[in-house]
Formats: structure tokens, C-alpha cells, sequence
């Protein structure tokens, strides 16, 4: 399966859904899921003061552009049970980041990527929208979408497998 990992992290950083799909070692995934969130936060920092030493220079273009897109693309690669995959974010406008996980030896879109992050803030949105949700996001109607959502993209990512 392509996509191996769906992180959906809040504001503050508090973890709402970490799920690991066909994975034997999940723990290993939801370190370097975690360990890609710091770098999506050194570049919410960047954007936010364009002149440190760890930014852009000044007058660079940001990582999320000013034209509202929200998704800032490769953030760093990881190494899981023998296997490379690529950690894509997604930031919010109300700071809601999202995290997955793709095998690098899949071959894909950008377009494609883009989509899949699309598809994954909506499920949120619709899921943080419902007037009885209590504690977490992950109902079971959360939770069976998005195995819906990762299978049909994960079968979309691997029909491109050379």
C-alpha cells in the first residue's frame, strides 16, 4: 500500500488521529511522524518571521503561498521497516496540520497528493462540524472514511508502481 501513515495534529500540537496502515511496526511510523512535525513547525516559523537566521531570506517566497493553499509539499523522508517513505504536510488555516506518509517507490502526481490532502481536511472539518462530538474526532464514521479515503488513493499510488 502507498500511503502507510495519516497524522492529523491540532494547533497546539496535540496528536487527534495517528493511524498506521498494513504496518508491522507502528511504533517506528509514529516516531517519524512525530519527528516530521517538528520540521513542519521550523517552517510555519519561517513563514512567520521570514528574516531569522532558520528562514527564507527576506523577500523569499514563503513555503504556503499567499493564494491560500495550505499544502507545503515533501517535508522530510523516513525509514520504516526497510522501506523509504515520504512525509507530505498539509497546515490549515486554523492550524490543523495533517501528515501522510508515502512509500517513495510509488509513482504520483503532485496534483494527486494534493487531492488526498483536500479529501483528508474535509473528513475533518465534517467530523469537528457534528454538534454531538464529544472527546475525538475518531468516530467510527471518521475512522471508515478514512481507511476509504487511504484505500482508494493507495490503490491510485500502487496502479503507477513500475
Amino acid at each position: 500500500m502507498a500511503v502507510a501513515c495519516v497524522c492529523f495534529v491540532g494547533k497546539q500540537n496535540e496528536p487527534l488521529s495517528l493511524q498506521v496502515f498494513n504496518l508491522e511496526d507502528e511504533l517506528s511510523m509514529q516516531f517519524a511522524a512525530y519527528a516530521a512535525l517538528d520540521i513542519v513547525e521550523e517552517k510555519i516559523q519561517a513563514q512567520q518571521s521570514p528574516s531569522s537566521s532558520y528562514g527564507p531570506p527576506a523577500g523569499a517566497a514563503a513555503s504556503v503561498p499567499p493564494s491560500g493553499d495550505c499544502y507545503l509539499g515533501v517535508i522530510c523522508p523516513a525509514l520504516c521497516l526497510g522501506r523509504d517513505y515520504l512525509f507530505y504536510a498539509y497546515v490549515g488555516t486554523t492550524g490543523i496540520k495533517i501528515l501522510v506518509a508515502i512509500e517513495q517507490r510509488s509513482q504520483y502526481h503532485q496534483h494527486d497528493v494534493r487531492n488526498l490532502f483536500r479529501r483528508l481536511h474535509r473528513l475533518y472539518a465534517d467530523s469537528i462540524c457534528n454538534p454531538f462530538l464529544l472527546d475525538t474526532i475518531e468516530t467510527p464514521k471518521f475512522l471508515g472514511e478514512l481507511d476509504a479515503i487511504v484505500d482508494f488513493y493507495g490503490k491510485k499510488f500502487a496502479g503507477r508502481d513500475h
